[in-house]
């Protein structure tokens, strides 16, 4: 299915994701980076653990309102106040460093209302598709978010040291053009998800809506484990940044700024060619097959990443990763999107959110192991994380396989 097939409210969202992506990645990553100049290391560290307990409980207010108030109205609300958050972070600026506190607090709503935000884009896009176009959609989704990305981070880098102002000047029309279009051209759909059902809770949705999303979530175990494995995807996609930094810096030195960036760099190329070139073979091939094999790869990619010594052979082991990565998290959404009780999309959203940046978070973690100076320690962790992650994908790939027997039998 191409992009001119999909409804046009998920066209909409995904060009608004490109240009959101592209905005946001040019400015959020170097701003850390301004913080740290202006406040401290020390005060940016408590700022962005902070930053990481308030965007939860923005994900979780946000995946409630789109539950119970709506879609529109929680993408709207967000949107909106993310505009506002960003003309305050731009009025510091403009005021310099006689309101640098204006401008932390202004970070904090910012991230706050972004987080409110998404939970509503997830249900939304849900609600607009179904099982056999959201495949195609997570695709296209995350083809044009690895696109923005890069351009983006190629545009801050170049533009953010003597151009921050402009740059946040484009987040904020970017913001409220968001906010209109959202208004004018997206319809609220929370109706649909009431008349809709789960593949796992087509007797119960019903009975489900006065529980908690954590008693739907604990009383099935496909969401358990599609949980566990959101985890442990962000887990390992934050190795690069943490624990995998350290230890190219003792292998290359000063070498090793510039191989952390080429190895980014062909992450997010690889993912651009290798989607836009093999997404028609993707939505063919059988989901829980291709999350095996993307966990497979992603795993044996990051084991080589963590034991090979010379800048060819990472360039390779990133090669798989990054394979791995396009397959297994595609896959994943398009999973957990036929599971989740359509009453609960927005809530559920939010925790999966939730639970992606937790892993994220715990990825610091192995950074600890690095004064052991054992680098093999890493390895096996790695090691015993991938057969984890192997064996939740082999039982999820059974429980899911016997669902969809008894739904067509």
């Amino acid at each position: 299915m191409n992009f001119r097939d999909f409804n046009r409210s998920v066209q909409i969202r995904i060009i608004l994701k490109f240009i959101t992506v592209i905005t946001n990645t040019a400015v959020l990553p170097f701003i850390v980076l301004y913080f740290a100049n202006e406040i401290g290391s020390v005060k940016v560290t408590i700022l962005t653990l902070g930053i990481g307990v308030i965007t939860l409980f923005g994900g979780l207010l946000g995946g409630q309102l789109a539950d119970l108030k709506g879609r529109k109205l929680t993408i709207v609300i967000g949107e909106s106040m993310t505009a506002v958050g960003f003309m305050l972070l731009l009025l510091g600026q403009i005021l310099n460093e006689y309101m640098i506190l204006l401008s932390v607090v202004a970070f904090v709503l910012t991230n706050f209302f972004t987080a409110m935000a998404l939970p509503g884009y997830s249900a939304l896009i849900l609600d607009e598709t179904t099982r056999e176009n959201r495949k195609s959609v997570y695709i296209y989704s995350m083809w044009t978010a690895y696109l923005g990305f890069a351009i983006g981070s190629s545009l801050g880098g170049l533009l953010f040291a003597e151009y921050k102002i402009l740059l946040f000047t484009f987040i904020i029309i970017s913001s409220i053009i968001t906010v209109i279009v959202i208004m004018k051209w997206i319809p609220e759909t929370l109706h649909k998800a009431t008349q809709e059902n789960s593949l796992s809770f087509k007797e119960e949705e019903g009975h489900l809506k006065n529980n908690s999303i954590w008693m739907v979530v604990w009383n099935n175990k496909i969401l358990l484990l599609l949980l566990f494995l959101g985890f442990v995807f962000s887990l390992m996609d934050q190795q690069i940044g943490y624990y995998l930094s350290l230890h190219y810096y003792d292998l290359f030195g000063e070498d090793s700024y510039s191989l952390l960036g080429f190895l980014r760099t062909e992450n997010t190329v690889i993912a651009v060619v290798f989607l836009l070139v093999a997404k028609k073979l993707l939505v063919r091939f059988n989901e829980m097959n291709v999350a095996l094999t993307g966990g497979v790869l992603l795993f044996v990619g990051y084991i080589l990443l963590s034991m090979l010594q010379t800048q060819p052979q990472l360039f390779s082991a990133m090669f798989l990763a990054a394979v791995g990565e396009i397959l297994l998290f595609p896959a994943l959404q398009g999973i957990s999107a036929n599971f989740i009780p359509a009453s609960f999309r927005g809530r559920y959203s939010s925790l999966a959110n939730n639970v992606g940046m937790l892993g994220g978070m715990f990825a610091v973690t192995f950074m600890l192991l690095h004064p052991l100076g054992l680098p093999l320690i890493v390895t096996i962790s790695y090691l015993i994380v991938g057969i984890l992650t192997i064996l939740s994908l082999s039982i999820l790939k059974i429980k899911v396989e016997k669902i969809q027997q008894e739904e067509y039998a």
